[in-house]
């Protein structure tokens, strides 16, 4: 009996393991599914099996196209209510549904931005005493507890626009305001209570555009501009400010007509900033591969392309930057000052064609390098050098500095090339100045001869030289300034001190330690909650939510003890093709502002009628 109770109990252990781990050579056994797909109308999508044993590593098949349509993404059932993101545990059968979008025409966009700021100071206050003495007083605190909220919806009903006149659209802005300061912000209750029931109320902007007019309307009053002029005035006031801008960086900028004419342009532009300014391409190559780096991959999820950066990825890329600069600084300080020397340089060196000097009556001429006296007879800088007031010739290098004309000349052959102001500060190393006592001093020398010819050495004795009123010391940095010459003597090394070179490496110690000590402040700062980008062929949406809080900086000592600030922002963009139309209220009654709007953009005084 007893074996035939152990024969029953090992049977059952083994039907049991059996039915429990069916296995074959110690592998599980493997079971197949099938995925469907209903295309709603799109382009045929093939079924497909998936093993179970490795579904985690199903992958959407391309996207199915529609005329017309737009796909928006895979669903679990035909209400389109569930999104397909992963197969399910069950790991049955299943059929994924297409959902489409029509095209529209026109381009539908909305902005919700949500911004809080916390700021509290105190500012210490002080008066004095009849006695003159300084009487500490209470300090004057501020507190700023304030919510704004900003919303955006924006229609264009066609993007297939020839002319301004043919634009349609709509916009209209709401901006509330809450200030939540404990404080008695206003002077009294009283006032904190309306100030926070008008900041509270909504401001209402609607803007349209219809018939070549853009309209603005506020409550029951609208104003229009025309288009068509706006567009021209304020592309005149873009095109005036950019001539300012490039005559003042020494390149001459436009506005390229089409999207082709401005990529060409722009790598045009580089390419002459480029030789302009030697930049090292290599130096910035490697800039722009480590800040590409902050952009994050793209990946896809039911249909949708998405970036998205958390905060580890942030502070790694930040990480690497930081390592890139420290290991870059000396290059990246003395490329820094390559760029600001040619600046400095064009700053010093910007002739004038033609000077007529109001007193004397001489025409002062860059192209004919002379000047033309009142009674009609032309002077040559190279014959009148001795004319002092008109520049200063240096006949050692046989360089002019026309002063009338702020330009810089070399001789050669009894004819003045123009060269630039480097270039003439460069051609006065090794030759000689004699000051008004007698001594002669040798540009780029360590040593002066006196009056009585005996050559005195501008490394010695720097006491002696100080007294004698040759220069003075400059304790900070250990170097001798000569007054006659403006060189630098290094007065340890006994050299002439590279003043530039000092300047360069003093930049690249800053700046590793700039980012030694900013790099993990600015971390503790900043914190991203979101920020997430999601795109598909008829849409956008863009979710950015950050905060940042002054503390880590006032720990530092690096904000005013008596500031905090915390800021927080929440932006929200919606944007995808739409069908819809635009629809418009009563404007006939709007009062046409294009003349005063022009005015105010040239900067025109209106002209004001006698008795007005």
């Amino acid at each position: 009996m007893k074996k035939l109770l152990s024969f029953l109990f090992i049977f059952v252990c083994a039907f049991t393991l059996a039915a429990c781990t069916n296995k074959d050579n110690g592998k599980e056994e493997s079971t197949k599914i099938t995925v469907n797909f209903e295309t709603n109308g799109g382009s045929a999508v093939a079924s497909t099996t998936v093993d179970t044993t490795n579904a985690s590593s199903f992958v959407l098949p391309a996207n199915p196209t529609k005329e017309g349509y737009a796909f928006d993404g895979w669903y679990l059932d035909q209400a389109f209510t569930t999104p397909f993101t992963a197969l399910g545990a069950d790991l049955n059968n299943v059929t994924l549904y297409a959902k489409w979008i029509e095209d529209g025409k026109g381009l539908s966009a909305s902005v919700n931005v949500a911004f809080a700021v916390k700021l509290d100071t105190s500012e210490p206050q002080y008066d004095y005493d009849d006695e003159g003495q300084k009487v500490e007083l209470d300090p004057i605190e501020t507190h700023v507890d304030l919510n704004a909220n900003l919303q955006l919806s924006a229609l264009v009903e066609t993007t297939e626009v020839e002319n301004l006149d043919d634009l349609k659209a709509s916009l209209a802005l709401t901006l509330t305001l809450k200030d939540n300061a404990n404080t008695e912000s206003y002077g009294s209750e009283e006032a904190d209570a309306v100030m926070n029931q008008l900041l509270a109320t909504p401001v209402v902007l609607n803007l349209y555009v219809n018939g070549g007019y853009a309209y603005a309307s506020y409550g029951m009053v609208s104003y229009k501009v025309k288009l068509a002029d706006l567009v021209e005035a304020l592309q005149a006031k873009l095109e005036e400010g950019l001539d300012s801008l490039g005559e003042s960086a020494g390149i001459e900028l436009e506005i390229p007509e089409t999207a082709d004419d401005a990529m060409e342009y722009i790598l045009g532009k580089v390419t002459e900033l480029v030789d302009q300014y030697s930049i090292d391409m290599g130096l910035v190559g490697e800039l722009i591969e480590k800040l590409v780096a902050f952009i994050p991959s793209a990946k896809v999820e039911n249909g949708k392309t998405i970036y998205e950066i958390t905060q580890a990825d942030l502070e790694a890329d930040l990480d690497s930057l930081a390592a890139w600069v420290d290991e870059k600084a000396l290059e990246i300080s003395t490329q820094v000052y390559t760029v600001i020397n040619s600046i400095v340089s064009q700053m010093f060196n910007h002739p004038v064609a033609e000077y007529t000097d109001e007193e004397t009556g001489n025409v002062f001429s860059l192209e004919k390098a002379g000047w033309t006296d009142k009674d009609g007879k032309f002077h040559s800088f190279t014959e009148d050098f001795e004319e002092e007031n008109f520049g200063e010739y240096n006949e050692q290098n046989n360089t002019y500095n026309a002063y009338m004309l702020n330009a810089y000349f070399k001789v050669e052959n009894n004819a003045l090339v123009s060269i630039t102001y480097t270039e003439y500060e460069e051609l006065k190393i090794g030759t000689t100045f004699t000051d008004p006592e007698g001594n002669v001093y040798t540009y780029g020398g360590l040593s002066y001869t006196d009056k009585d010819g005996k050559v005195v050495s501008l490394t010695e004795n720097f006491d002696a030289l100080v007294s004698a009123n040759v220069g003075y010391i400059d304790t900070d940095n250990n170097t001798f300034h000569v007054f006659a010459t403006n060189d630098i003597i290094d007065m340890e090394a006994k050299e002439i001190y590279d003043e530039q070179a000092h300047a360069i490496a003093e930049s690249a110690e800053s700046l590793k330690e700039g980012i030694k000590n900013l790099l993990p402040l600015f971390k503790a700062a900043v914190t991203i909650n979101k920020a997430r980008l999601e795109l598909t062929d008829n849409s956008a949406a863009l979710n950015l939510d950050f905060a940042f809080d002054s503390t880590p900086l006032k720990e530092a000592e690096l904000l005013d003890e008596d500031v905090k600030l915390a800021v927080k922002l929440t932006f929200n963009l919606q944007f995808a093709k739409s069908s819809a139309k635009v629809t418009y209220p009563d404007l006939s009654g709007a009062i046409d502002m294009t003349d005063a709007v022009l005015s105010e953009i040239n900067g025109d005084t209106p002209a004001v009628e006698e008795g007005e």
